[in-house]
């Protein structure tokens, strides 16, 4: 469907090993973003990342210098984790994600994404979750929803009543 209104898509599939810990998933995707944009047929890059690969994408985002990319011309997130914060936290994709550094206080204040928005740095977003998400707390799209508006970046959030988590494009 993508390519017939003539976008064309890729994926980017990576795993958190721990060989392959924070911040190697983020570089294989900027990596992988630093060559899509070296195309001269690509006028615009739109990111989506759902859950803990909405993490991923937006982290690369909002420290873009730490990988050497420019800002998305658009972020689309579903149900992401965000916060660190223990009250929030998806706690699962921060142990996968950090490894041995889990509990590395200051690293986990560093990846609570919604303490990294600013104006230079937050692409437009497109947000959306559930209410009834048991897995990634509302929450965590809320704070982010937050952050962008204190730093007035242009966002649009869709909470939608129900729903668990994993509807993917759904």
């Amino acid at each position: 469907e993508c390519n017939k209104r003539g976008y064309n898509v890729v994926v980017v599939n990576y795993r958190e090993t721990v060989d392959e810990a924070y911040p190697m998933p983020q570089k294989y995707l900027a990596n992988v973003l630093n060559i899509i944009k070296e195309d001269k047929r690509v006028s615009q890059v739109i990111g989506l990342g759902f859950s803990a690969g909405g993490h991923c994408i937006l982290e690369m985002c909002l420290h873009h210098e730490n990988y050497n990319i420019d800002k998305l011309d658009l972020l689309m997130l579903a149900y992401p984790v965000i916060t660190a914060d223990e009250r929030y936290a998806h706690m699962g994709s921060f142990d996968l994600l950090l490894k041995e550094e889990v509990n590395n206080k200051e690293l986990r204040d560093y990846l609570s994404l919604e303490k990294q928005v600013n104006s230079d740095n937050a692409p437009d977003l497109f947000l959306w979750g559930t209410y009834t998400d048991l897995s990634v707390s509302v929450m965590n799209s809320l704070l982010l929803l937050e952050a962008y508006n204190k730093a007035k970046v242009n966002a649009e959030y869709h909470m939608f009543p129900y729903g668990a988590h994993g509807l993917s494009v759904a």
